[in-house]
């Protein structure tokens, strides 16, 4: 496969195949807190699959934009009243709430997502894997994605997060 098949124009992005798993490098820039600009990879490791559930690429780049803090990004695929849950933790409902909790969440940079398994099935998903931080803390979650509906387009309702350190 070749780059601009796999990825298309961006010229940010490379690939490599390495025993069936995709791996995506894309610099990304960011704030790095002191009002200053900062320049770090994230690392993107994902399973390829058969390409015949959208889902599972909208799920991935929603995935991607999170751990790159691309609110917007995230914000563009939830509808109005979306409620996120972290049991133990919050309870968010609403567009405005989410993005104010998404901003406020841990601060550090993430260097690596790794998707281990995306399921996808009617209006149900589940995307489950690991972050690591630029300081070098490791955490395991587990996201569960309602939609409205199972139409293709259709915006995501829900989200239940399991987070667990490693």
């Amino acid at each position: 496969m070749n780059r601009k098949a796999a990825l298309g124009n961006d010229p940010g992005f490379f690939h490599a195949a390495s025993r069936g798993a995709m791996l995506y490098n894309r610099v990304i820039k960011g704030v790095n807190g002191k009002g200053g600009r900062m320049e770090d990879t994230l690392k993107v490791i994902c399973t390829e699959d058969c390409g015949n559930a959208p889902r599972k690429q909208l799920l991935k780049d929603v995935k991607t934009a999170w751990a790159k803090k691309d609110t917007s990004f995230v914000l563009a695929y939830l509808a109005e009243d979306i409620h996120w849950e972290i049991p133990g933790k919050n309870s968010i409902h609403g567009k405005d709430p989410f993005a104010l909790e998404l901003e406020k969440q841990d601060q550090n940079t993430i260097t690596e997502l790794h998707l281990q398994t995306i399921i996808t099935h009617g209006k149900t998903a589940a995307v489950n894997g690991t972050i690591t931080e630029q300081n070098g803390k490791q955490l395991a979650f587990c996201d569960v994605f309602h939609f409205t509906s199972a139409g293709k387009k259709a915006p995501i309702k829900e989200i239940i997060s399991y987070v667990l350190p490693l």
